[in-house]
C-alpha cells in the first residue's frame, strides 16, 4: 500500500525525493536492493544534502556486498550530518567486517557519544573489545546493555563468552543459563555452555549440552566435534570415533574434526590411521596459512603408546627428530600451542634411552613456531621486604592422583614461617586430595591468562611437580614467571625447557653421570622427593574377587601397559618358561586396545607361553592394594619402573623384584630399597631378575621373611 501511494506521488512529481527514497526502502525491505538503490539515488540527485537518503543507500549497497560504496555513503552521510548515529555503528560493522577492530571501535564509540540508548552500538562494542582482548571493557559493555535488556538472549550468549576467555567458566554458564530461557532453541548457547562445562572439568554435563544443541541442529559441526571431545575425555572411544566421522560426514573440510580423531587414533595405537589424518588436515591447511604447522608438528611427535618392538625404538626416535628440527617458524606464529597442538614427546620417556638432546630439540621446536612461549613476567616495584619465601605450586594433578598423593604431604609440610604457598591448578574432580589443599588458585587451559594470574603472584620459586604428564604445564613452563623455576620427577625425565633452572631428585634415584640426562641443572636431595602417607589397611580378598584362576603362582606387575619395554619380553616369557603353573597377570590399559597390542607383540617374544598372560579391569586404589597383595611375585618393570605403585606396595607391606634402569626413571623401586637397607630383590640383569621373581613366587619362607623386613 505504501509504494502505491508513492507511485501515485512520483506520477505527479517524478523528482520528489522523499517519495523515492520511501519507495527505495520500501523496495530493500522486499529484498530488492537494486531497484532500492536505483531509488534512493535518484532521491539523492534530488535532494544531495539529505543525511538518511546517503545512509539507507549504504544499507542497500551493504546487502549486496559492495562495501567500499558503501563506506563512501556512510562517509557522504557523516559529512552532511557528524551526529548521525546510525551512519557511525554501521560504518564500524564495515570496518569490523574488514578485520580493523580498533577502528570499529571507535565508531561504536561515536555512536554511544551521540545516543547512549543504542544498544546495537554497544553490543559490537563488546563484540570488537572481546576480540582484541580488552575483555573486562567488553563485559562492561555486555552487563550495560542487559542492566536495561535483560531480555537480549545473545548479549547473554556474548557476555558468557567472553567469561570464558576470563576464565571465568561457572559465571559463563550462568549467562547461557539466561540466555536460553529466553531462546530455549539456541542451539549455539547450549553448545558454549558445555564448552563452559568442559573448562569446569563436567564432562557429563557438557555432554549433555552438547547433545541439547545437537538435537536442535543435528549438523552442527562444532557441536558433534566438541561432543566427540568429551567422549573422549570420558573413555568412550567409539562414541567419539563417531562424533569426529559424522562432523566430517557433514563438512568434509572440518580440520578440528580431523585432528581430534587423528589424537584419538594415536591415543588407541592406530598410528597410521592417525597419520592419514594429519596428511589430510596438512594439504587442507596448505590453502590456511594461520594453521599451516599443526598438522605437521602432531604427525613429527606422533609415536606408538605400546611399542611394537625393539627394533622400531631408534627408527622412532629418529624420525621424529628429523621431522621437529625441519619444522620452522614461518611467521604464522601460534599464540596458544596447547590449544592448537596440544602434544608433547611423552612416549619418548619409555624408550630407554637418554632424552636430553630430543626434547630439548622438541621444546627449540615450540619456540621457534609459537615464541609468545617465552613470556617474561613483568618486573614490578621493588616490593616491600618479605622475610618468607613465595613459593607457587603449578599441577593439573593436585588430586587423588599419584601426584596428589606424593606431594600433598609437601604441601602441608612446608614451614608457613619460612614459606607462603601458593597452588595453581586447572579445574579438576574434587576428593578427599583436593580438598585437603588450601591456598589454591585456581587456571584455566588459557595459557596467557594463566601466566598473567601467576605472574601477579609475585613469586620467588614455582615449582612444577610433573611437566610433561600432560601439556598445558608444560607449555607453561616455557614462561618466566619467577626467578627461580623447577620441575619434580612427577614426570620422571628432563623437561628440555629453558626456563626450567633445575630438577629435583635424590641420591638414591640417580645413577652416576646422571647431570647428563637433564638440561636443567640436577639437584640430589638426601631424601626421596616426596611425602607419602600410608593408606588405612584395606580388607583381603580371594583370587575369585579379581576372576583369577586359584591355582599356580601369580606374578602381576601393576603398571601401566606402556611401560612394558620389548626388551623386558624375553625376561618375562623365561619366568613362565620356567614356571609351567604361573601366569601373568597385567592391568587393563587406559585406552582399549592396547591389551591388544602387547599381547600381540608377546605373542612374537614367547609365543609358546603368551596364552598365560591375564588382564584384569582397571581399577580404583582399595582393589589396586588388594590386587598386589594376591601376588606370589610382585614384578617391576624395567627401564622405567613403578614410583607410587611401589610406595603403596610397601606401605602395605608387599616384596617387589625390581631392576633398576640406567635413567632415574627406571630406579625408584630400588632407592626405596635402598632407604630400607633391604637389597634382596634388587636384580642386577635379566636373568637374575626371572631368579628373583620365581624365587620369590615358589620360596614362601623367603617370601614371608622379605615381607616381614618391609613391614618393619
Amino acid at each position: 500500500e505504501a509504494e502505491a501511494l508513492y507511485r501515485q506521488i512520483l506520477d505527479a512529481d517524478p523528482h520528489h525525493a522523499d517519495a523515492n527514497h520511501m519507495l527505495g526502502v520500501a523496495a530493500c525491505q522486499r529484498g530488492e536492493f537494486e531497484q532500492g538503490i536505483e531509488c534512493i539515488s535518484k532521491a539523492i540527485q534530488t535532494s544531495p544534502k539529505n543525511a538518511y537518503f546517503h545512509n539507507n543507500l549504504a544499507n542497500a549497497l551493504l546487502f549486496l556486498g559492495r562495501g567500499d560504496e558503501a563506506s563512501a555513503s556512510y562517509a557522504a552521510a557523516l559529512d552532511i550530518d557528524p551526529k548521525l548515529a546510525e551512519a557511525h555503528y554501521n560504518t564500524g560493522n564495515i570496518l569490523k567486517d574488514q578485520d580493523r577492530p580498533e577502528e570499529a571501535a571507535q565508531r561504536y564509540e561515536r555512536a554511544l557519544a551521540i545516543n547512549p540508548e543504542y544498544a546495537e552500538a554497544r553490543s559490537n562494542l563488546g563484540n570488537v573489545l572481546k576480540e582484541i582482548g580488552h575483555l573486562e571493557e567488553a563485559v562492561d559493555c555486555y552487563e550495560t546493555i542487559l542492566a536495561a535488556r535483560p531480555d537480549l538472549a545473545e548479549v547473554h550468549f556474548n557476555l558468557g563468552n567472553t567469561l570464558i576467555d576470563l576464565g571465568r567458566s561457572a559465571n559463563a554458564t550462568d549467562c547461557y543459563q539466561k540466555a536460553l530461557a529466553i531462546n530455549p532453541n539456541y542451539a549455539e548457547a547450549h553448545a558454549n555452555m558445555g564448552n563452559a562445562c568442559m573448562e569446569q572439568g563436567l564432562l557429563d554435563d557438557a555432554a549433555d549440552c552438547y547433545q541439547k544443541g545437537l538435537a536442535i541442529t543435528p549438523d552442527n559441526v562444532e557441536a558433534l566435534n566438541n561432543l566427540g571431545a568429551v567422549r573422549k575425555e570420558q573413555d568412550r572411544w567409539d562414541d567419539a570415533i563417531a562424533c569426529f566421522r559424522k562432523a566430517l560426514e557433514s563438512d568434509l573440510n572440518y580440520l578440528e574434526a580431523l585432528h581430534n580423531l587423528g589424537a584419538v587414533y594415536g591415543d588407541l595405537g592406530h598410528i597410521e590411521k592417525a597419520a592419514d589424518c594429519y596428511r589430510q588436515a596438512g594439504k587442507l591447511e596448505g590453502e590456511r596459512p594461520d594453521k599451516s604447522i599443526r598438522a605437521n608438528i602432531k604427525a613429527a611427535l606422533l609415536l606408538p603408546p605400546i611399542l611394537p618392538g625393539i627394533d622400531a625404538i631408534d627408527p622412532l626416535r629418529q624420525a621424529l627428530a628429523e621431522k621437529v628440527q625441519a619444522i620452522g617458524g614461518n611467521g604464522d606464529d601460534l599464540n596458544d600451542p596447547h590449544r592448537a597442538i596440544g602434544k608433547t614427546g611423552f612416549f619418548l620417556a619409555y624408550h630407554g634411552l637418554n632424552d636430553r638432546d630430543v626434547q630439548r630439540q622438541i621444546a627449540d621446536m615450540y619456540l621457534r613456531v609459537a615464541p609468545s612461549l617465552a613470556f617474561e613476567k613483568p618486573h614490578p616495584p621493588a616490593p616491600a621486604i618479605n622475610l618468607r619465601i613465595r613459593v607457587g605450586i603449578v599441577s593439573a594433578h593436585l588430586h587423588s592422583h599419584t601426584i596428589g598423593k606424593i606431594y600433598l604431604g609437601v604441601i602441608e609440610n612446608l614451614d608457613r614461617e619460612r614459606f607462603d604457598v601458593i597452588i595453581f591448578r586447572t579445574p579438576q574432580q574434587q576428593d578427599a586430595v583436593a580438598d585437603a589443599i588450601d591456598s589454591v588458585v585456581t587456571i584455566f587451559n588459557d595459557l596467557d591468562l594463566a601466566r598473567r594470574r601467576i605472574a601477579e603472584e609475585d613469586l620467588d620459586v614455582l615449582f612444577y611437580p610433573d611437566i610433561g604428564m600432560e601439556p598445558f604445564t608444560y607449555f607453561l613452563a616455557f614462561a618466566r614467571l619467577a626467578p627461580v623455576q623447577l620441575a619434580g620427577w612427577g614426570h620422571p625425565v628432563t623437561t628440555g625447557i629453558a626456563n626450567v633452572d633445575y630438577f629435583l631428585s635424590s641420591e638414591d634415584l640417580e645413577p652416576p653421570g646422571a647431570d647428563e640426562h637433564y638440561t636443567e641443572r640436577l639437584v640430589r636431595l638426601r631424601h626421596l622427593p616426596a611425602f607419602y602417607t600410608r593408606p588405612p589397611p584395606v580388607a583381603t580378598v580371594e583370587r575369585a574377587y579379581f576372576g583369577l584362576p586359584e591355582d599356580g603362582q601369580l606374578y602381576i606387575i601393576p603398571q601401566t601397559l606402556f611401560k612394558f619395554h620389548p626388551s623386558f619380553d624375553l625376561v618375562l616369557g623365561d619366568i613362565l618358561r620356567q614356571d609351567e603353573d604361573g601366569r601373568l597377570v597385567l592391568i587393563s590399559g587406559n585406552r582399549k586396545n592396547w591389551d591388544t597390542l602387547l599381547l600381540n607383540r608377546f605373542r612374537e617374544s614367547f609365543p609358546d607361553e603368551a596364552d598365560r598372560v591375564l588382564f584384569v579391569p582397571r581399577m580404583g586404589s582399595e582393589d589396586f592394594i588388594r590386587l598386589m597383595g594376591l601376588a606370589d611375585a610382585l614384578l617391576d618393570t624395567s627401564h622405567f619402573c613403578g614410583g607410587f605403585s611401589s610406595t603403596e606396595a610397601f606401605a602395605a607391606g608387599l616384596a617387589i623384584v625390581t631392576w633398576p634402569g640406567a635413567f632415574m626413571r627406571g630406579r625408584v623401586a630400588a632407592a626405596q630399597y635402598q632407604a630400607m637397607g633391604i637389597t634382596d630383590l634388587i636384580a642386577d640383569d635379566g636373568d637374575s631378575y626371572a631368579q628373583l621373581a620365581l624365587r620369590l613366587a615358589q620360596d614362601r619362607e623367603f617370601r614371608h621373611d622379605i615381607k616381614n623386613r618391609i613391614a618393619e
